[in-house]
């Protein structure tokens, strides 16, 4: 069936219109040209349904009678949603085998083209085509379990329960995912990983899911295991690194790194020649110490700190340095040596802008040891920091940047986000300070996939439970769900003296989950380093519409806090 032209309304009616074909057509080409048959891979058809649903607002009528044909079954909701299940089991089969989606797929399919000359503004009100939208969408979430996350075992919900699939056919179809997610790191020229086959990652792109908001209803309740990301302001990177897959724990070691900082630190900057700015635009960089033998001290000292650290806990899985932490060099030399001891790091590295000549870098970087070696990541900062006076009362910076400006902060801004699949509990996510507290770009598709942990790295204050970092990291554990550690330098922490705060200046670090408050992490005197012990709690969450994700999802606890002290 092709869409072909919607018959020309009465000029008093809305020839300009978006349409339902409008939209297929725009997600689909090759629908709008002849070929209407439903695509085979169930993230394309998911894109689909929740685009239109979520263009249209009508998810926001789904549930107004659901489930779909209840008449006086018992417990209708639990016999829709097993029936839904054995249609996504079904339908991974079919895909494995070469062969068209069940019949059910293509029957909703089939309903959803025979409405494309319709007004998208006119679906709110159509029980029957809000319902097949929402049938197509959790048929494909259900089908789509698994994908991009490690796991040893993959479960899909059938008649019958939980039912392992036959080896070859878990293999296929996990392949196609990773295939479809594979991004080259060093790519200069990012283009970000999807799980969409059909439907060009340029119109719209489908992730892995993590976690389903427990409150509210937007079009991210709807799934468990897909997430629909409209935007391309930032290139979403999806790494499959699995470390560890039997762990049911994890030690993270903490070095709040500097020391020391100082006001002589924060230098005035001049924009680039061809940035015409204003003159009430003001820019500054940050340049720690850096010298040759502060590097050898600075790698001595860390090593230093992670020898006691694995002495005192047997492992350590990972460490971690605040932003700006280390220089390439000084981040060099370090990333070395976890790769030796087969470690991960993460830590924030930067350089100094050189006035009108070239802007400064802030960037996370993430090494990640797979067999014997690490793999290289990073991920620039999507936003600068903008210094006003109170922060620079509070910093003591009056001398160095006139108090009186806005300070911006001169690095140049780069687009990728990456998402690290490390365990079956275990999606990882990086942010970089500001990134924390701002919507756009990152938040709303970190709030789409919902990774299991968000380590944002910043060069603040200390981390109390009544400042910024606090609400910020409780905004993601509410909703989706994500357990938060933000974490600064001891150095930031102690040059910070808030009027209005009691000077707590040791407390590096915060966390937060959704199963417990904001627990303050401070760095005692004559110690360089805390050990976090993290456990994972599985839980069951909801989707809107019904379903259960049967206890899957796993949510990363705070277990332990141990100080490293002074070698």
């Amino acid at each position: 069936m092709a869409i072909g032209n919607p018959p020309s309304p009465p000029p008093d009616e809305r020839p300009d219109a978006l349409t339902i074909g409008d939209v297929i057509g725009y997600l689909l080409p090759r629908v709008r040209q002849g070929d209407p048959g439903v695509p085979r891979w169930p993230p394309d058809v998911f894109a689909v349904a929740a685009y239109v649903l979520h263009k249209s607002g009508a998810y926001c009528e789904v549930l107004e009678h659901w489930p779909p044909a209840a008449g006086d079954l018992p417990d209708p909701i639990a016999q829709w949603s097993e029936r839904i299940g054995g249609i996504g089991k079904a339908w991974r089969l079919a895909w494995a085998s070469g062969k068209s989606p069940p019949d059910e797929v293509a029957h909703w399919w089939e309903k959803l083209l025979g409405a494309c000359q319709r007004y998208l503004s006119d679906l709110r009100a159509d029980k029957d085509l809000r319902e097949c939208l929402a049938e197509l969408m959790a048929a494909a979430d259900a089908a789509s379990v698994g994908l991009g996350i490690p796991s040893g075992e993959i479960t899909v919900e059938g008649a019958g329960g939980p039912t392992s699939e036959p080896d070859a056919t878990e293999a296929a179809f996990q392949n196609q995912g990773d295939d479809l997610l594979f991004v080259d790191p060093d790519d200069p020229n990012p283009v970000g990983s999807t799980l969409c086959d059909e439907i060009h990652r340029s119109r719209l792109r489908v992730l892995p899911k993590l976690h389903t908001p427990q409150s509210g209803l937007t079009i991210r309740s709807f799934s468990h295991h897909l997430a629909m990301v409209d935007c391309n302001e930032v290139v979403p990177e999806w790494y499959l690194i699995p470390t560890s897959q039997s762990e049911l724990s994890m030690n993270l070691l903490l070095v709040p790194w500097p020391e020391v900082v100082q006001p002589k630190h924060f230098y005035p900057s001049k924009p680039m020649p061809e940035e015409k700015m204003p003159p009430e635009f003001h820019y500054f960089t940050y340049k720690g110490a850096d010298d040759a033998a502060g590097d050898e001290a600075l790698h001595q000292r860390v090593s230093a700190v992670y020898r006691a650290a694995k002495e005192a806990m047997e492992r350590v899985d990972a460490v971690i340095l605040p932003e700006l932490a280390l220089t390439p060099p000084q981040h060099e030399k370090l990333r070395v040596e976890m790769e030796r001891e087969r470690v991960m790091l993460i830590c924030g590295e930067g350089t100094a802008s050189e006035p009108g000549v070239r802007p400064g870098d802030n960037g996370a970087c993430v090494d990640v040891p797979v067999a014997g070696k690490s793999v290289p990541l990073r991920q620039g900062k999507h936003h600068r920091w903008r210094l006003d006076k109170p922060q620079i009362i509070q910093y003591g910076l009056g001398s160095r940047l006139y108090p009186e400006w806005f300070w911006w902060e001169h690095v140049a801004l780069q687009r990728r986000f990456m998402f690290l699949a490390m365990r079956p509990w275990l999606v990882m996510s990086v942010l970089i300070c500001e990134d924390l507290a701002r919507p756009d770009p990152v938040g709303d598709l970190l709030r789409a996939v919902g990774p299991n942990l968000v380590v944002a790295l910043l060069m603040d204050g200390p981390q109390l439970k009544e400042r910024w970092s606090a609400r910020y990291a409780t905004v993601l554990a509410d909703d989706p769900g994500c357990s938060v550690l933000s974490l600064t330098s001891i150095g930031m922490a102690e040059l910070s003296r808030p009027p209005s705060v009691s000077p707590r200046t040791r407390v590096v670090a915060l966390w937060k989950d959704s199963q417990s408050g904001a627990v303050e992490i401070e760095l005692p005197a004559g110690h360089q380093g805390i050990v976090l012990t993290l456990t994972v709690k599985y839980m069951t969450e909801w989707s809107a519409d019904g379903r259960s994700d049967r206890g899957t999802t796993g949510c990363p606890i705070l277990a332990g806090v141990r100080p490293i002290p002074s070698p």
